[in-house]
C-alpha cells in the first residue's frame, strides 16, 4: 500500500497525495481500490472497486 486515505466525505476529494515510501520520478502501473461506506450511523462497508491506474510520481512537492 502506497497511500491510503481514510474515509473521504461526500462531495470531498483527494487532489494530491504523498506516497508511504519514496519512489523514483516516473509512471508506474498501479491498482487504487475505492470502498463505499452507507453514510447513516452504521457506516456499513457496500462496494469495493478496484480501477488499475497509471501512477505518476514527480519530485516537485506540492503544500495545500
Amino acid at each position: 500500500v502506497l497511500y491510503q486515505s481514510g474515509l473521504i466525505e461526500p462531495d470531498r476529494y483527494i487532489e494530491y497525495i504523498g506516497l508511504n515510501r519514496a519512489m523514483e520520478p516516473g509512471e508506474y502501473p498501479a491498482t487504487a481500490v475505492f470502498e463505499t461506506y452507507s453514510v447513516d450511523e452504521s457506516e456499513d462497508k457496500i462496494a469495493e472497486s478496484h480501477m488499475k491506474i497509471q501512477l505518476l510520481v514527480t519530485d516537485v512537492k506540492v503544500y495545500k
